[in-house]
């Protein structure tokens, strides 16, 4: 582990002179100064989705509409607590006592069946959504988990939020069983974008839940990506790409930035895409050329880990 950074640019500069390159690796992080929601407010603006597309009246329909405008700051208050209070209507109710909630003031720190729980308790035990889980959450027992996963095995990473199977009050079609489904969903970010490219307004006002519409998706990632500018870390990186002989630059992004500040520096990169219904780009190509290598697709083919 390096604990000086002049022993790292040491390091970098020993590689560099003994005919290395490198090929760096941009996360989400590096687009963040450009304006990209990511992080909490990434979570709060997928639930105040999830709340405004499942509400049983004027719900926004996302087939029809683009994305919704990001809310204000209030508004936001009032989504994390309509996540808290729909939380607790269906997993802390107190006369049945199927699920223990351990709270740090109005986010969740621990869930687990009762002492008295059912095999389908046991499974149908949920994740909290991310933008009301306490920074200290303790996740399930690593036991919970492997009874999870083995009753669960076969299913998409995107499906296991959901519950397994109905409660006896419950049906399918109900609007408290498709709000469950969008409340469990937003433990993870790819199960939202699932789950919201699932609901579908029908002409009464119905909301219910049909085959993923990938253009929901597409969309998304548009919308938050729209009008966005090169930021310093992409003009560094474009900058130091002769020096430092980047060939490949990785990226889990989706927006356009860094091939963006990469053209405005005078060198143009290839673009390879890892998408849905294609294979990893082939190694020959991609070292013929600078190129980027789009992890998880494009803006308009996400891959985003399904």
């Amino acid at each position: 582990m390096l604990h000086d950074k002049n022993e790292f640019v040491k390091k970098v500069q020993a590689a560099i002179y003994s005919g290395c390159g490198m090929n760096p690796l941009v996360g989400s992080g590096a687009s963040a100064a450009s304006g990209i929601i990511m992080g909490l407010e990434f979570s709060d603006y997928l639930a105040y989705v999830v709340q405004q597309t499942v509400k049983s009246k004027n719900a926004w329909n996302l087939r029809k509409n683009d994305w919704p405008a990001s809310p204000t700051s209030e508004e936001y208050g009032h989504v994390r607590q309509w996540a808290l209070e729909t939380f607790q209507h269906f997993y802390d109710n107190k006369k049945e006592q199927v699920f223990h909630v351990e709270y740090d003031g109005n986010k969740i720190k621990r869930i687990q069946p009762a002492s008295n729980f059912s095999l389908s308790d046991h499974v149908n035990c949920p994740d909290p959504p991310a933008n009301i889980r306490s920074s200290d959450f303790v996740p399930f027992d690593p036991s919970q988990h492997h009874v999870n996963a083995t009753l669960r095995r076969g299913k998409r990473r995107t499906d296991r939020y959901e519950p397994l199977w109905l409660r006896p009050e419950q049906s399918p079609t109900s609007t408290d069983w498709i709000v469950e489904i969008g409340l469990r969903s937003l433990a993870d970010w790819r199960a939202t974008l699932r789950f919201l490219s699932r609901v579908k307004k029908e002409p009464n006002g119905r909301v219910i839940l049909s085959r993923p519409n990938r253009s929901v998706v597409d969309r998304f990632n548009t919308y938050i990506t729209a009008d966005r500018q090169p930021n310093l870390a992409h003009k560094m990186l474009a900058a130091l790409a002769r020096p430092l002989r980047m060939r490949t630059v990785l990226t889990t992004n989706f927006d356009t930035l860094i091939e963006e500040a990469f053209l405005q520096s005078g060198h143009f990169l290839k673009k390879f895409f890892v998408s849905l219904r294609g294979r990893l780009p082939d190694p020959f190509l991609v070292r013929a050329q600078p190129s980027v290598i789009k992890l998880h697709g494009e803006l308009l083919e996400t891959r985003a880990d399904y």
